[in-house]
């Protein structure tokens, strides 16, 4: 009896300890990174183009070992913008739509591609610029579009640029289910409800009741992050045969699910895929004289379209940024243009040079990046270990050729 309760009371002496450390721990992280938990998301659903920012939330990206391990604060403003508040008067205001590229809460705001343009314009203008920055984690094009619209009239942008992500932005038009060709080949809206799908009410939208006190601590997160990491870096080399194997397997998860993309859209159904599942433009890559490409290739260019005409009845200056994938630059991601070149119909510029071309033949101002990054150590301008977005100095780049762009083409 006495041996019972003395092992008790050293068990509840060490339950108490990590109690008080783990509580220590979580009090420090959340002093230095507030607002990060799951349990409050930073984005909601929109009845119109699917996806948005809250306003005015604060969290924190933790990067991963290959990509420097940092863990990046980044908050929204009042009008649910990454960024500080907006200038009230500036002598010139852009506004760029796009992806998690643009939004890149992986990196810290002045290092993003719309603070570097705005801070490169002023420079060259040395006038008052105001860039901001309206990217979405999980944005198309259309989305963007449909983005546009609402806000043109509220914000009146003297520039409006729409960046393309030649990687995956093609599938979101079929994914995304909010345009579709008419039989003239006009871009019109479709019929079908937009609603949260069960996967992204998982991730965006989860009940307040189901969520536990460790899915919300920061130091599970932090666990979470170090264990992917740990896992990274003592992992071992595989063979040649198993690297192999593995580009197959996702060439082929590329195919089969681009396939059913396909299938959805060429049925006339009802949004089947979550607008967080993006996967490379296989078909744009390697065959673009097939259905599913012609039919990306043709709503890319109606949705460009638009976005043009409906900028320039605001009198608003318009121009597409293309931004190539990492798998056709670097060898950083896994398959990559090596494994891609098995294909007759390949090229390593295929997708960026869809978009260049309704570009050139719409009339529409662009700036293609593929030939930029390729002069310019492309492996140093995306991140690494399974992540497909552009670095740091990737964005500083982009931000250097788009200021000079603007400040040649439209001032």
């Amino acid at each position: 009896m006495v041996r019972l309760k003395k092992n008790l009371r050293d068990t509840g002496i060490v339950v108490a300890i990590t109690l008080t450390v783990v509580i220590l721990c979580e009090g420090i992280l959340r002093i230095l990174f507030p607002h990060s938990g799951p349990a409050d998301s930073a984005y909601d659903f929109h009845p119109d183009y699917l996806m948005t920012l809250k306003p005015n939330v604060e969290k924190t990206f933790f990067g991963l070992l290959a990509n420097g391990n940092t863990a990046v604060r980044w908050k929204t403003n009042a009008e649910g913008f990454r960024g500080a508040p907006l200038e009230e008067n500036p002598d010139l205001k852009i506004m760029v739509y796009g992806d998690s590229n643009v939004q890149a809460r992986f990196s810290s705001l002045k290092d993003t591609f719309s603070h570097r343009l705005e801070t490169g314009l002023e420079s060259r203008l040395g006038t008052n610029v105001d860039v901001i920055n309206a990217g979405v984690i999980g944005f198309g094009p259309d989305q963007s579009l449909l983005k546009f619209r609402k806000e043109a009239d509220v914000y009146r942008p003297n520039v409006v640029i729409f960046h393309v992500f030649a990687d995956n932005d093609f599938g979101d038009l079929l994914r995304n289910r909010l345009f579709e060709l008419a039989p003239d080949g006009q871009l019109v809206e479709t019929p079908h409800q937009r609603k949260l799908l069960a996967e992204e009410k998982a991730r965006l939208a989860p009940d307040a009741n189901a969520i536990s006190l460790w899915s919300s601590l920061y130091l599970v997160q932090a666990a979470r992050n170090f264990k992917k990491n740990l896992a990274w870096f003592f992992s071992k080399p595989d063979s040649d045969k198993e690297n192999a194997a593995k580009s197959d397997e996702i060439l082929r998860y590329f195919a089969e699910k681009g396939a059913a993309e396909y299938a959805v859209y060429r049925d006339r159904k009802p949004r089947r895929f979550s607008v967080l599942a993006d996967q490379y433009d296989l078909d744009v890559a390697t065959d673009m004289g097939s259905e599913s490409a012609r039919t990306k290739i043709a709503l890319m260019d109606r949705v460009l379209r638009q976005a043009r005409d409906f900028a320039e009845s605001r009198n608003i200056k318009f121009l597409v940024l293309i931004q190539p994938s990492s798998r056709d630059l670097t060898e950083n991601l896994s398959p990559n243009h090596s494994d891609l070149a098995k294909f007759s119909g390949y090229g390593r510029n295929n997708i960026s040079s869809a978009v260049d071309k309704i570009c050139e033949v719409a009339g529409i101002g662009r700036i293609n990046l593929f030939g930029i990054f390729m002069k310019n150590d492309p492996q140093t301008l995306y991140f690494k270990q399974a992540d497909a977005h552009w670095s740091d100095a990737g964005q500083a780049l982009a931000a250097e050729a788009t200021a000079d762009y603007v400040h040649r083409e439209l001032f």
